[in-house]
């Protein structure tokens, strides 16, 4: 699961790995798409199966690229290939022209010409985008037997009570409403956001306007995330009142979860600004 380290509350890096796994017939299996968090400064490694799926014998995992429109200025280069392009445009026109064909025959030319410039200058100003991670085979961590000096001293107990503990919440039955209530904020009430996540309901009082996963994390409640800029939906949250104190959906969230989705209350976290109470929901 997506989170910060407990011990130094440090970002952890997220990985797609293989790894294997006791099935309940006793005998390992191999899963792909395995997420191992490990904290940056060494700190611990968490493994998540959560939505890792067996490798089954001849299937091969497949990681898909993404095709976006490049968004940049002009420089040299571009504008040297445009200007080429488009003198190459007019020696095939002129050449078409010239040619002893039909009028037909010409006409179809041209057509077939016009497009191949026009695939061609969509292809040019579009860019490839390969995802952060790749399911990548690695080893098996081997078991860490703790050493016989650490029990002996007196501090190594202290400083494992020193730990941070987890943030516990209130147990909670989760019901899913046909639709979304409003919810209304009181004049001088601060701004309130319920989270539930593992059948515990967190109440935190965050800022106006504030990032709604950003706001959760902050306040140790430790919802999933990874890419944050709305390019996968590990964040993803759903809305269980209070649908009208969140900010409108983003083009990234309308692509990533559509617009029935997002109609039932589905959102990507790290895309929400949260302007009144809220209840959301992670499963």
């Amino acid at each position: 699961m997506a989170r910060r380290c407990r011990t130094c509350r440090a970002p952890m890096k997220e990985e797609l790995v293989f790894h294997r796994k006791i099935g309940v017939d006793g005998k390992p299996k191999l899963y792909h798409y395995v997420r191992r968090y490990t904290c940056p400064e060494g700190c611990t490694a968490v493994l998540d199966f959560s939505k890792a799926k067996p490798l089954l014998p001849g299937v091969h995992p497949m990681v898909l690229a993404r095709v976006e429109k490049l968004e940049k200025q002009p420089d040299f280069n571009d504008k040297l290939l445009a200007a080429g392009m488009g003198v190459s445009l007019l020696l095939f026109l002129a050449g078409i022209a010239l040619i002893p064909a039909s009028i037909p025959v010409k006409l179809a030319a041209v057509g077939a010409l016009g497009l191949l410039t026009t695939l061609l200058y969509k292809l040019a100003n579009q860019r490839v985008v390969l995802p952060d991670a790749f399911p990548l085979p690695v080893p098996e961590p081997e078991p860490v037997e703790p050493a016989p000096e650490a029990a002996a001293q007196p501090g190594a107990a202290a400083e494992a009570d020193a730990a941070p503990a987890k943030k516990r919440g209130t147990p909670v039955t989760v019901e899913i409403p046909d639709v979304i209530p409003p919810l209304e904020r009181k004049e001088g009430e601060p701004v309130k956001m319920w989270v539930i996540l593992e059948g515990e309901q967190f109440e935190l009082e965050i800022n106006e306007g504030e990032n709604m996963l950003d706001a959760a994390l902050d306040r140790d409640v430790e919802l999933d995330y990874s890419c944050r800029n709305g390019s996968c939906d590990s964040c993803l949250v759903r809305i269980l009142a209070g649908i009208n104190n969140v900010s409108p959906p983003t083009q990234a969230e309308i692509d990533m979860i559509g617009e029935e989705e997002i109609q039932k209350g589905f959102r990507l976290s790290c895309q929400v600004r949260v302007n009144g109470p809220v209840k959301i929901l992670q499963e």
